[in-house]
């Protein structure tokens, strides 16, 4: 397997409430993480 050099996370649509991922409310959030570590990408992320 080899290394990722490019980490993107996508927030630019959410989900929200009870319900999951098919019954929430979608929610904006305009958020895009990009970074060249998956685990630092992920903690800013969250």
């Amino acid at each position: 397997m080899e290394r990722s050099d490019l980490t993107i996370i996508d927030g630019i649509v959410g989900m929200d409430g009870i319900g999951g991922p098919t019954r929430g409310d979608t929610v904006e959030i305009g958020v895009i993480v990009v970074g060249d570590n998956v685990v630092e990408a992920d903690r800013r992320a969250g």
